[in-house]
């Protein structure tokens, strides 16, 4: 009998290469979340820090005008902290419609890997048939034969 060969094999591989895809592009997801995440504290450190600065020119005395300058700077300062975060909320959602891909991915991957052994349970079965159906010949023709030699 021909050795086994599972029908689905290429599909298989190529679930599993996407699955492969997926987790890559998942590790790199999360390490741009994480980037983002650490230039989000480094402009909110800047922004606490250039609060301790104002308070510092407040104490001194400031004109009209210099904290025109300083509400300024300090609303400049919010929106680029907004817009930080809302660069890793379009992250974060990337990363969660990655994972949800994966894991239909690997269910899809799970379910041809059960099929395949399904197929071949199948393939032992039929080699055992197989098998069962030449021993019971090979003894037929055996059984045969002597019958047929001339007893001495």
């Amino acid at each position: 009998m021909k050795a086994f060969r599972f029908t689905l094999h290429t599909l298989l591989n190529v679930k599993y290469a996407l699955e492969k895809r997926h987790k890559n592009d998942i590790a790199n997801c999360m390490y741009r979340i994480a980037q983002l995440n650490a230039e989000l504290d480094a402009l909110r450190g800047a922004f606490e820090a250039a609060k301790g600065e104002y308070a510092e020119k407040v104490a001194e005395g400031l004109t009209p005008a210099d904290m025109e300058v300083w509400s300024i700077g300090f609303r400049v300062h919010r929106e680029r902290v907004k817009k930080q975060v809302s660069r890793i909320k379009r992250a974060e959602d990337e990363l969660a419609a990655l994972r949800k891909k994966l894991l239909e991915i690997m269910t899809e991957r799970k379910s041809l890997e059960l099929l395949r052994e399904k197929q071949l349970e199948e393939y032992r079965m039929a080699v055992k048939a197989e098998e069962a159906a030449q021993t019971d010949e090979f003894l037929a023709n055996r059984i045969h034969a002597r019958a047929a030699a001339p007893a001495t």
